[in-house]
């Protein structure tokens, strides 16, 4: 029966180009469904062809300092991009000194809230709900318990968040417990994180 439907696909209908993802996997899920899903649509082909979504207009990202880490830099360069394409970008910052400041893209929105302990970033859930922005974008692993706290703290009135992975998700450097208790709270993410977004394939 799989084999039927998928040879009825390939006559009937337009073709789609297919972003990277696997074509026996999507053959295989929208066999296993006799049609392709909605969902199966939305991930894995072309997004602008079939995402329901408008592009993010007002994007809403956050950071503890700017001291010079690696998340950080990136997440400069990835401000100043969506600024130069139009984007309207707020950067909460929970201390702008630092020497990363020099690179701090003119023409965004900046908010210092003047205390750059994870404690002192908890704030960035009532901003958030105070902003409305299109999304929350959470800017590396380091970052995502705040992302999962402002997802626990809105709810429904939570903006789509979109977590940026910066680290390797199998740590060689941890410990038997520790790596234990990362692939507890990594299998979490799914419930606070809406898409992952991967700068390299490594």
């Amino acid at each position: 029966r799989c084999a039927e439907h998928s040879s009825k696909r390939a006559v009937g209908g337009p073709k789609r180009r297919v972003a990277p993802f696997p074509k026996k996997i999507l053959k295989k899920l929208s066999c296993a469904t006799g049609r392709e899903t909605f969902a199966t649509k939305q991930r894995y082909t072309n997004p602008t062809m079939l995402s329901p979504r408008p592009p993010a207009s007002h994007i809403l990202a956050y950071a503890q300092t700017l001291d010079g880490g690696g998340v950080e830099k990136a997440l400069l360069r990835l401000v100043r991009s969506w600024s130069e394409v139009g984007r309207r970008v707020t950067l909460v910052l929970g201390d702008v000194t630092g020497p990363l400041s020099r690179d701090l893209p003119t023409g965004i929105e900046t908010r210092i809230l003047g205390r750059h302990s994870m404690l002192g970033m908890g704030a960035i859930a009532a901003l958030t709900e105070e902003i409305a922005p299109d999304i929350l974008f959470c800017p590396g692993n380091h970052y995502s318990a705040l992302a999962a706290w402002t997802k626990m703290r809105l709810g429904h009135r939570c903006p789509p968040i979109v977590a940026k992975i910066s680290n390797a998700l199998v740590r060689r450097d941890h410990g038997a417990a520790f790596a234990a208790a990362y692939r507890t709270w990594l299998r979490w993410h799914p419930h606070f994180v809406d898409e992952l977004v991967a700068m390299s394939p490594a």
